[in-house]
């Protein structure tokens, strides 16, 4: 027999079931913790591959604002060269029309000096016929006839003058039709561009709240994976520290602390001595509302070593005797009956 009492190893076999259990329940709690790391990773995945799409977006975004920014610039520079065009098409048409009205000034006088030469000759005509003095009268129809000439002369400029206003009218005012078709097709231009300028400036605006919410949405992931991150390295620092705390637990249990220094020697030696079971708290198996009940009927019995037969147990009762390591109780299964032990 070894030198613990019941208590020691009453509370040594508690210990031991209790580090049995806790074992188990870190184990599950490592499954547990593997499981969820290999969700956030799923998820951290997941998220970086939703970060990746979103950031190609906003790049195509951005190359689409820009090529907007550009269409924008070339719709407004050709909205003030159509502005400017249309300026010079007023100017052009004012300058036509003061030139008309200039022209037609000029054929209203000469059809009133034409008017007042007929007039004149009409006074020479009747005076020739009401006068008696005949040299006379053949000075006055020479003076006639030279005014006729003259008259005819400037009847024939002042025809000529006509034809030329008339000419430079009908030029004038097929410039002035065609200036003001072309100021038409260029107002239709200009609102046709301004239509696509607004239209394209709202697709900036759009693409502008877009990118912002894109931005938004990537912030979020951000913040998001950031506390994916941290939980994981909590959950990886947690399972290190109870891996550390099982790795302790089941050296402890394999080099059987808290029992007597003979029962740990001899099973030191079940690595090459293969009739060494383990001791009684290590085969048998109860629920745990019975473990006190079990643990005081055996009492001191709990440490026996159980081998597979009577040799084995020799072997090592010899073992102990020769080193000096002290006593323990054999339990061969050979010799185990029904109604008692050896």
């Amino acid at each position: 027999k070894d030198n613990l009492t019941k208590a020691q190893m009453g509370e040594a076999n508690r210990l031991y079931e209790d580090t049995k259990q806790e074992y188990e329940s870190i184990e599950e709690q490592v499954d547990t913790m593997d499981a969820s790391i290999e969700t956030y990773n799923r998820k951290l995945t997941e998220t970086s591959m939703l970060k990746q799409q979103l950031e190609n977006q906003i790049a195509l975004l951005k190359e689409q604002i820009h090529s907007a920014r550009m269409n924008d610039e070339h719709y407004a520079n050709r909205a003030q060269s159509i502005e400017r065009e249309l300026s010079e098409r007023e100017e052009q048409l004012g300058t036509l029309i003061s030139d008309q009205t200039r022209l037609q000034a000029e054929l209203d006088s000469g059809r009133k000096a034409e008017t007042l030469e007929k007039e004149n000759l009409n006074k020479l005509q009747i005076r020739i016929a009401s006068s008696s003095d005949i040299e006379k009268n053949q000075n006055d129809i020479r003076e006639i006839l030279g005014n006729r000439a003259s008259t005819k002369a400037q009847i024939q400029k002042f025809d000529t003058m006509m034809e030329q206003i008339q000419v430079r009218k009908s030029g004038l005012n097929q410039r002035y039709f065609g200036a003001q078709s072309e100021a038409g097709l260029q107002k239709e231009q200009y609102e046709t561009f301004y239509a696509e300028l607004k239209e394209v400036s709202d697709q900036i605006i759009s693409f502008a709240e877009e990118k912002k919410n894109y931005e938004s949405q990537i912030q979020e992931l951000q913040k998001s994976l950031n506390e994916k991150n941290e939980q994981i390295r909590a959950s990886q620092s947690a399972y290190h520290r109870e891996h550390s705390r099982l790795e302790s637990l089941r050296n402890m249990t394999e080099r059987y602390d808290g029992y007597g220094n003979s029962i740990k020697r001899v099973m030191d030696n079940r690595s090459h001595e293969k009739g060494l079971l383990g001791v009684v708290a290590d085969i048998i198996k109860v629920e745990k509302k019975y473990e006190t009940a079990i643990e005081t009927a055996l009492g001191g019995s709990i440490q026996n070593i159980v081998t597979d037969n009577e040799q084995t147990a020799k072997r090592m009762i010899e073992f102990l005797k020769k080193n000096k390591f002290g006593r323990a109780t054999f339990l061969p299964l050979t010799q185990i009956r029904s109604h008692g032990g050896i």
